[in-house]
C-alpha cells in the first residue's frame, strides 16, 4: 500500500509545470496577425484558462487527499475485521470443540435412555396385558349386572303395564266408590254433630262435678292429717309452733307499717323541699317585702340599658 502511495504522489504535477504547460498553451493559441486586441483576447482567454486548470489541479489535490484518507481508513477497518474474524474463529473453535464434549456426553446417554425405554416399555406392554386381562373381567361383570338390570327392567314394565290397566279401569270404580264414602261420612258428621256438642257438655258437667269433690276429698284428708299430727304433738312443741304463727304475724304486720312510715316519710320530705322552695315560706319577704323587691335575673340574650348620669358645661 505504501508503493502504491508513493507512485500516486509521484504522479502530482509541479507548480512549474504548470506554468511551463500554461506558457506553451498560450504560445499555440497566439495567432499570426498583427491585430492587438486580438492578441489581447487571447492572452485573457490563456490567463482564464490557467486558473481553470489550477482550480481543477487543487481539486485533484483535494480528491487525492481524500483518496488516500479513505484508503487509510479502510485498510485500518480491514485490520479490525481480520481481527474480529480471528477472534470469532477462534470462539466458533471453542464452541464448537465444546459442543462436539456434549455430543459425546449425549450419545452416552442416549445409550442408556434407549436401554432405560426398552426397559420400560417392556413394563409398560406387561402391565397393559394386566390391565387388558382386569379390565376384561370387569367387562363380563357388568355385562353380566346389565342383564340383570334388563331382567329387572322387564319385570317393572311388566308392572308399569298392570299399573296402566288398573288406572285406566278399576282405579275410576274405586275413587266413585271413596268419595261416595266420603260423602257419607260427612252426612254422618253433620247429624251427629248435636249430639257430639251435647256429649261433650255432659263430659265437661261431670269433670267439674268430679273435680269440686276431688278438691274437698283431700281439702278434708289434709285436715284430718294435720289435727291428728297436732294431737299427737308435745303441748311445748304446740306452744312453740303457735309463737312462731304469732311472730310471723306481727313481722309482717311490722314489715307492711314500716314500708308505710317510709312512704309517709318520703312525702314529707317531698313537701319539706317544695315549702323550702315557696316564696310563701321566706318570713323576712313575707314580713318585709318593700326591702326584698323582686329582681330579674340577667341572662345573655337581654339587653342592658345604663342610667348614667352626666354633667352639662354652661357655655362660657
Amino acid at each position: 500500500m505504501t508503493t502504491q502511495a508513493c507512485t500516486r504522489e509521484q504522479k502530482i504535477i509541479s507548480p512549474q509545470k504548470v506554468t511551463k504547460c500554461a506558457q506553451k498553451i498560450n504560445a499555440s493559441f497566439i495567432p499570426h496577425t498583427s491585430s492587438h486586441v486580438q492578441e489581447e483576447d487571447k492572452k485573457l482567454q490563456s490567463r482564464e484558462r490557467c486558473k481553470t486548470l489550477e482550480a481543477e489541479i487543487i481539486n485533484a489535490r483535494k480528491s487525492l487527499d481524500m483518496h488516500l484518507k479513505r484508503e487509510k481508513e479502510l485498510i485500518e477497518l480491514n485490520l479490525q475485521i481480520i481481527d474480529a474474524i480471528e477472534s470469532l474463529e477462534d470462539k466458533t473453535h471453542a464452541d464448537v470443540k465444546q459442543l462436539l464434549r456434549k455430543y459425546e456426553k449425549y450419545r452416552s446417554g442416549i445409550a442408556t435412555l434407549n436401554a432405560n425405554f426398552l426397559n420400560e416399555l417392556a413394563e409398560e406392554k406387561e402391565d397393559l396385558q394386566n390391565r387388558k386381562a382386569f379390565m376384561d373381567s370387569q367387562i363380563s361383570g357388568l355385562e353380566r349386572k346389565v342383564e340383570e338390570l334388563n331382567e329387572q327392567l322387564q319385570e317393572k314394565q311388566n308392572e308399569l303395564s298392570i299399573l296402566s290397566t288398573y288406572k285406566d279401569k278399576e282405579y275410576p270404580v274405586k275413587a266413585m266408590m271413596i268419595s261416595n264414602f266420603q260423602a257419607e261420612l260427612d252426612n254422618f258428621k253433620s247429624s251427629n254433630q248435636a249430639d257430639q256438642e251435647e256429649l261433650e257438655h255432659i263430659i265437661k258437667t261431670e269433670l267439674g262435678k268430679y273435680e269440686r269433690e276431688r278438691i274437698k276429698v283431700s281439702n278434708n284428708i289434709i285436715y284430718k292429717v294435720i289435727v291428728e299430727s297436732v294431737a299427737l304433738m308435745h303441748p311445748s312443741i304446740k306452744d312453740t309452733a303457735l309463737q312462731n304463727v304469732v311472730m310471723k304475724k306481727e313481722i309482717e304486720f311490722h314489715q307492711k307499717h314500716h314500708e308505710e312510715i317510709t312512704q309517709a316519710n318520703k312525702q314529707l320530705e317531698r313537701e319539706i323541699e317544695s315549702l323550702l322552695k315557696s316564696p310563701k315560706s321566706n318570713l323576712r319577704l313575707q314580713l318585709f317585702p318593700e326591702f326584698f323587691p323582686k329582681r330579674e335575673k340577667c341572662t345573655p340574650d337581654m339587653e342592658l340599658t345604663f342610667d348614667i348620669p352626666t354633667q352639662d358645661w354652661l357655655p362660657i
